[in-house]
């Protein structure tokens, strides 16, 4: 039995050995040609010259103001406080025109001279005409004479409709500004300049309650009291002035309806001859009256006087120029004293807002500050007008 193993086991190894030195059948090899793209890359260096803009900002040189201590101080003795601050070079070279009613009025003059003087410290040309006195048309005429000279505003100073708008149109055809000073507002500019006429006679009102209260509790204790407004109503800025001092003085003083009177002379009403007849009318009466400027007021104050009425009177005024001051340094019986317009002030001050408009500069409304009694005359006059005039 082990020999048939060991037999078998010969065999197979027999077997191995002649398979692994057999031939190998042949293998057939498949060749395949393939092209290939190569992509190939060149870098090339190349210089861009690049052109740059450089933009330089430069900033402008600011153009200096002037400073409101420098315009009060050029003002002189009047010290006006200006209404705009304006530069110290303008835009263009500015031209002013205005046509006066009559510069020898002695308001009109003043604010003539204020005008002038403004103009000369801010470098700008006016052109002013003058009618005279004659006014209405001879006004109009001479400002389409002022026109043809291309000023930049004109203006007027204290006219009434019939006046004011048909130069303020003459204005705007020129296309020119209409400025004017106390004339009320115009359809044809869009522009008022002047007193502010309510807050004036609010400002004199109580002035005027002021000094009432005083004679009420003293001289006038127990007596009767009237207010008689003497007014224009005919020019606008005349009811908005003394109306509005009587509404101070009745609600001060308590004065009901029958106790304020008004002569209209728009109504045709002769106020001095009212003033007197009124007084006539009430022998124990006292009497405090306005006008809408001063010698509305001061012609009848000076018939009653006339009359010996003057203790019975206490007037103030508005207006205070060197004409009043004159009056009432010499402090006469029932003046008590006025509220300043300042004449010369509201026409360096008609300039300054002329040219602020011009220049697109804000402006301010001119306002009246001081008020001058019995008591502050003499410092006051001595500041604006030097030695008072000798007294009778």
């Amino acid at each position: 039995m082990k020999r048939i193993l060991f037999c078998v086991i010969c065999i197979a190894a027999l077997g191995a050995i002649l398979a692994g030195c057999a031939t190998p059948a042949p293998q057939v090899v498949e060749v395949v040609e393939k092209t290939v793209e190569v992509e190939t890359i060149v870098e090339v260096e190349k210089t861009v010259e690049v052109e740059v803009e450089t933009i330089v900002e430069v900033t402008p040189t600011p153009v200096p103001y002037w400073d409101p201590a420098e315009v009060t101080a050029a003002s002189g003795p009047e010290a006006c406080v200006p209404v705009a601050a304006l530069p110290k070079q303008f835009k263009q070279e500015w031209v002013l025109g205005f046509i006066h009613a009559t510069k020898s009025h002695p308001f009109h003059g003043t604010v003539a001279k204020g005008m002038e003087a403004a103009a000369e410290f801010y470098g700008v040309e006016l052109i002013e005409g003058d009618s005279a006195g004659a006014g209405g048309t001879a006004m109009m005429e001479l400002a389409n004479t002022v026109l043809l000279d291309e000023p930049d505003v004109i203006g007027i100073l204290g006219q009434g409709p019939n006046v004011r708008d048909p130069i303020a149109q003459a204005a705007y055809d020129a296309n020119a500004v209409f400025l004017s000073i106390d004339c009320g507002r115009s359809e044809w500019s869009p522009y008022v300049y002047g007193i502010g006429d309510a807050r004036s006679g609010k400002v004199a009102g109580a002035l005027m309650a002021e000094g009432l209260k005083e004679k009420m509790a003293g001289d006038w204790q127990g007596r009767e009291l009237f207010f008689v407004d003497l007014t224009h109503s005919g020019i606008a800025i005349c009811l908005d002035r003394t109306g509005s001092l009587r509404d101070v003085v009745a609600a001060e003083l308590g004065l009901d309806e029958d106790h304020l009177l008004q002569a209209d002379a728009a109504a045709g009403v002769n106020q001095t001859n009212y003033l007197l007849d009124q007084l006539t009318a009430h022998p124990d009466g006292v009497f405090a009256f306005t006008g809408c400027w001063d010698g509305m007021a001061i012609a009848p104050y000076n018939a009653a006087k006339e009359a010996g009425r003057e203790e019975d009177l206490m007037m103030v005024t508005m207006g205070g120029d060197q004409t009043p001051a004159e009056m009432l340094v010499c402090k006469p019986k029932g003046f008590y004293g006025y509220l300043e317009f300042q004449p010369f002030c509201e026409g360096w001050s008609w300039t300054e807002t002329a040219l602020a408009i011009l220049e697109g500069e804000r402006f301010e409304p001119y306002q009246t500050r001081f008020t001058t009694t019995q008591d502050t005359i003499e410092e006051r006059f001595q500041m604006l007008y030097g030695d008072p005039p000798a007294c009778e």
